[in-house]
């Protein structure tokens, strides 16, 4: 977050704001609607972009109540070739990863820090496994990087 700063960590937690017209608090309103704001933008995590719903969800049992609905935890497959290839770096629309999935390819040379930033907003477990690179984790991915 420190590195990133207010701007592009606001572009990601504020990303709807405009198009939901909702006009964020400032300096002279109450301490209420300041609270408001910010339980509406880092809890309810109102404003993020949505991610897109992925067909296949695995399970009865929904998502906790208010909670999104979660895709499923796709695995990356490697490049043919190696086991350890690293996968391609990020780039393009990626929106259709899982929040876990999207972390570790963020994570990848060169790293990604709004990417990952962004993943780590909309869920990410950044002790997300995937199975199609031996089980490696974001932060294995990140050191390997």
């Amino acid at each position: 977050m420190c590195e990133l700063g207010n701007v592009v960590i606001n572009q990601i937690y504020e990303a709807r704001v405009e198009a939901m017209a909702v006009k964020k608090p400032g300096p002279t309103c109450s301490r209420q609607e300041k609270e408001a704001w910010i339980h509406a933008k880092y809890v309810e995590k109102k404003f993020l972009t949505k991610l897109p719903e992925i067909r296949g969800r695995r399970g009865g049992r929904g998502p906790p109540r208010g909670q999104p609905p979660m895709p499923p935890k796709p695995s990356i497959k490697p490049r043919p070739g190696s086991i350890r290839s690293k996968p391609e770096p990020p780039s393009g629309d990626l929106g259709h990863l899982h929040p876990g999935a999207l972390l570790f390819r963020a994570a990848g040379h060169p790293p990604s820090l709004p990417t990952m930033a962004d993943a780590l907003a909309h869920g990410a477990d950044v002790n997300w496994v995937n199975g199609g690179q031996e089980n490696a984790t974001p932060l294995i991915q990140a050191t390997a990087a």
